[in-house]
């Protein structure tokens, strides 16, 4: 490390913790002096150490405002240095569209009003400049709400002070706010935010569903009205000015440079997202009392809920410090306001890490981010953080079916991260948890989202663990209920184990000596051989098999389908022992294998018999797909044929591997068309000439990557067909029986999935999108299947980054 390095380190530490020793009041004490000293030593390093904690540090814009104020009584040149490099880096990320830096910047000049560092006019003008973008003609709602949004977040800070120094202006911004709003809430069926909120509701349900969920602004905008309407009331907030105000009043005000928004060319991004509340005891819902937090329209809720998100998403990559500043967060707020009204800080982190492990379209970090944070946070607080996450757990549990019917409730992405997350958590808790409180769920319909839930929080389970282990975990009475438990360990099934599974003695007998070669690793031809013998006796020839000559019972078999299954069994018994058993017998006789299947329906009938084989073990379905795949035995259309088949799909709707099969195939075709690209661009580095760029190399991956894009493009629009195929399907066949098919089971679920997939390929989705528009989506399709579709376009329009 360096010693600018070193130095900048040093001011960061100080900063950091600053105001957090015996007292706020003499911790800022105690480290002005050498904070002063500091910046007359390293001025540029105290200035970047300041930026770094100003836009990492939600929880202390008013410390850092009043440490300026501080300084500036000290030394006027220092503030006036914070304030100026403050403002440079807002227009930074004015230009970047970097919205969480502009929020809390905005925070700390709020807060630098109260400590008398600028005037409160200084703040005014730079609120207008943000709302001056609400008039630009023609401007797009996304830009406008983006700003609107952080006038809005700034008035907690801000609102007290121009309430007592600037009211006339304070009133003229929630007079321009409640115009906006009106105009935005006439426009929504215009601007298609209805429909994208839609795409991106947890909680799909009935008008009157008590889980109705809004957009963060429109939320924003309900919560600064109450703040209004208790005389801009912020208690919440701890004001570290207040400290100071003897000192402070001796202050200068400075004045701030020019700050410009960015031209309407510039793509200003903003995060639309439903709020989703946990701890809400306002739903009518007939739910205990389960939160300790202000209500979900307070701004003391606000507040708290943007604090703790800031926080989770800003120390992504340090998972242990983001949990040491969650664990903290109540010492940043008022104490005696959060005492006095019983309110439970870690309720919030809770809340907001499920929020953001749940988010819609996508979380904006990876699974394992959310759960080491929960995981830390049980081990650090023991005494408290378990029962809150069992409240959590047990409420979002509650939520999952709607009293609407089965055919609402939670989205079934959110039903599938939580079940996913929960059977991962319990793994570190050795799968303690109170199971018989979920006895009911024994008597549901199997395809209610609770039922879905545990059997498939089960499952995962016995992935991360096994049988014997879950089983000795759970009530006697779900270990014996088949439909949640399996009755018996992963396992395999093959056909030819006996004459009986066989159905012909002949048959069995042909397929012994079949399988004893592959496991001798005898050659192709060999096995070839074989093969033909066998089709000669299904197709009614008299063989002689072990000196006795047989005749086939079995009537009507196809000869090349009977060879086909018996190949595949016999390789999947191979492949059974271990993954390296099944990639070797795959290589060895991958040329016979991709002959076998070289046809769309040898295909689908390849994977029909891979899924037979592993029936009981849909771990290792996953698996074998995932290798057959590899190898192009198979293909992902076929794939997508074969899951989309009603006697495949119907009887497992609401199972999650199938889903995971999908994924994971559109995930194959996606990253064979990076490999090749990556190659074709490392050849054309590595061609010093044209001679070489035109030779055998770089033309050849050329058509290579033109395949691949091509495949991909029809694998898509195949798995756009299919919905539309089997959706369409599912209408007539609803409505014949008088049921609207919107509100059934298997509406929820396989839309759902099909959503859920469209969603986590949005970009590639994109990529096709027209010819999508063009060929699948036509007029004459039902509204109600191309409402997927709708949504989709609606919420692409949006950007659903994590940007503020």
């Amino acid at each position: 490390m360096t010693a600018d390095e070193q130095a900048t380190s040093r001011i960061v530490s100080i900063l950091f913790t600053l105001g957090e020793q015996v007292s706020l009041k003499a911790g800022i004490e105690a480290d002005l002096p050498r904070l002063e000293k500091e910046f007359l030593v390293n001025k540029d390093l105290f200035l970047e150490a300041f930026r770094i904690c100003l836009t990492q540090l939600p929880t202390k814009s008013g410390v850092f405002a009043t440490l300026t104020g501080l300084l500036n009584v000290r030394n006027a040149e220092i503030a006036k240095a914070i304030v100026d490099h403050a403002t440079s880096i807002l227009n930074q990320a004015l230009q970047q569209s970097h919205l969480r830096t502009v929020k809390l910047v905005f925070r700390f000049f709020a807060e630098c009003v109260s400590a008398n560092v600028i005037l409160p006019l200084q703040l005014m003008d730079l609120l207008d400049t943000l709302l001056s973008v609400t008039l630009e003609p023609d401007v797009r709602q996304e830009r406008s709400d983006a700003f609107v949004f952080i006038v809005l977040a700034t008035l907690p800070w801000a609102a007290a002070q121009l309430r007592e120094r600037a009211p006339e202006h304070l009133e003229r911004i929630i007079t321009g706010m409640s115009s906006y709003f009106a105009i935005r809430k006439s426009r929504e069926s215009i601007t298609g935010l209805a429909t994208a909120m839609d795409a991106m509701t947890m909680y799909r349900s009935t008008s009157d569903d008590p889980y109705r969920q809004v957009d963060k602004l429109e939320l924003l905008w309900t919560q600064v009205q109450g703040m209004r309407a208790t005389n801009w009331d912020a208690r919440i907030l701890v004001r570290p000015h207040e400290l100071f105000e003897t000192t402070l009043s001796q202050g200068l005000q400075h004045e701030l440079p020019p700050v410009s928004v960015p031209s309407s060319l510039t793509s200003v991004k903003f995060n639309y997202q439903p709020k989703v509340w946990i701890f809400d005891d306002s739903l009518l819902s007939g739910e205990r009392q389960v939160g300790h937090l202000p209500q979900t329209t307070d701004i003391a809720r606000f507040i708290l809920d943007d604090v703790a998100t800031d926080i989770v998403r800003v120390f992504q990559l340090n998972h242990t410090e983001a949990t040491a500043l969650l664990l903290r967060l109540d010492t940043h707020f008022d104490l005696d306001y959060l005492a006095d009204n019983g309110y439970i800080v870690n309720e919030t982190v809770i809340e907001v890490i499920f929020a953001e492990l749940l988010r819609l379209p996508k979380s904006q970090e990876r699974f394992v981010y959310y759960a080491t944070l929960i995981i830390d946070l049980c081990k650090e607080r023991r005494d408290t953080v378990p029962s809150i996450l069992g409240r959590c757990i047990r409420t979002l549990f509650s939520r999952l079916d709607s009293p609407a019917g089965l055919g609402y409730g939670m989205d079934v992405e959110g039903i599938r991260r939580l079940s996913d997350w929960f059977a991962q958590h319990l793994s570190n808790f050795g799968y303690v948890w109170k199971w018989t409180e979920w006895e009911h769920v024994l008597e549901a319909d199997p395809n209610s989202a609770q039922f879905v839930f545990v059997r498939e929080t089960l499952e995962r389970c016995i992935r991360l663990s096994y049988w014997d282990r879950i089983k000795g975990v759970i009530p006697e009475v779900f270990e014996k209920h088949e439909g949640i438990f399996p009755a018996a360990p992963p396992s395999f099934s093959f056909k030819y184990e006996s004459a009986e599974t066989a159905g012909d003695d002949g048959l069995f007998r042909l397929v012994a000596p079949l399988s004893k070669a592959i496991t001798q690793r005898a050659d192709a031809e060999h096995v070839e051989d074989l093969l033909a013998k066998l089709q000669q006796y299904v197709a009614g020839q008299t063989i002689d098999i072990d000196g006795e000559p047989m005749t086939i019972d079995m009537a009507s078999a196809e000869p090349e389908t009977i060879a086909r299954e018996a190949l595949m069994q016999c390789i999947m018994l191979q492949g059974s022992k271990s993954f390296s058993h099944i990639l070797n017998v795959m290589e060895r006789y991958l040329p016979l294998l991709q002959k076998w299947n070289a046809t769309s329906e040898a295909r689908i009938h390849t994977i029909q018999i891979a899924a037979d084989f592993w029936a009981n073990n849909s771990q290792f379905i996953e698996i074998i797909l995932d290798k057959l795949t590899n190898y192009r035995i198979v293909d992902p259309k076929s794939i997508l044929n074969w899951i989309c088949q009603p006697a495949v799909l119907d009887p497992r709707f609401s199972r999650f591997f199938l889903w995971t099969i999908v994924r994971n195939t559109l995930i194959k075709v996606n990253l064979k068309v990076a490999q090749i690209s990556a190659k074709l661009e490392a050849a054309k580095l590595e061609a010093k000439s044209f001679s070489e760029m035109t030779g055998i190399t770089v033309p050849t991956l050329d058509a290579a990557f033109e395949a691949a894009q091509r495949d991909k493009k029809e694998t898509f629009i195949t798995f756009f067909q299919k919905y539309v195929e089997i959706a369409g399907a599912k209408v007539v066949h609803f409505e014949q029986q008088g049921l609207d098919p919107t509100t059934t089971p298997w509406w929820r679920w396989v839309v759902g999935f099909f959503r859920e997939v469209t969603r986590a390929f949005k970009d590639d989705v994109e990529q096709v999108k027209f010819t999508v528009d063009a060929v699948v989506f036509t007029p004459d399709i039902d509204p109600r299947v191309s409402q997927l579709w709708t949504e989709f376009k609606a919420a692409s329009e949006l950007h659903q980054d994590d940007v503020a």
